[in-house]
């Protein structure tokens, strides 16, 4: 059984149960799918988790419990180097990265045409600056992917 040592991922994954985000059966299966990870924190055990927490309650609870928006699907839609993602405004996002944190907080998406970013929420419980979009969690574990394959 994973036992998160931060207060603050305890007291999220509390307020996840308690939602019935997160019920007893989709526990269990996410921890037995991490059950070989030593350091597993919360958002590896959410995104773990994507296809087995109800998507349509996960944007619900981000919507009208955590003040997000839905924009539609948060993805990634640029290639590295470029020309569109030369646009994004790749030091906005790079700052954005580090002043968060990420990919523990939030995961940026760059806007097309725009030099400002949005940003995919995964923990709602932890600061974000910049607009705080609601996304599903098969979108941020592919757009976490996607950040994964820029580097």
């Amino acid at each position: 059984m994973i036992n998160f040592a931060a207060a603050i991922d305890r007291e999220l994954l509390a307020e996840l149960k308690e939602a019935s985000l997160v019920t007893p059966i989709v526990l269990e299966a996410i921890h037995g799918r991490l059950e070989d990870e030593e350091n597993t924190d919360l958002n590896e055990f959410l995104l773990a988790g994507a296809d087995l927490i109800d998507e349509a309650e996960w944007l619900t609870w981000m919507i009208r419990r955590h003040g997000c928006y839905r924009f539609g699907p948060v993805r990634l839609a640029v290639d590295a180097g470029g020309e569109r993602w030369a646009q994004a405004g790749m030091a906005d996002v790079e700052h954005i990265r580090e002043a968060v944190n990420l990919p523990y907080a939030v995961l940026p998406v760059p806007k097309e045409g725009q030099p400002a970013c949005m940003v995919a929420v995964l923990r709602p419980d932890l600061p974000v600056r910049g607009l705080r979009a609601a996304a599903t969690l098969k979108e941020l574990r592919a757009l976490k992917a996607d950040w994964a394959r820029l580097r």
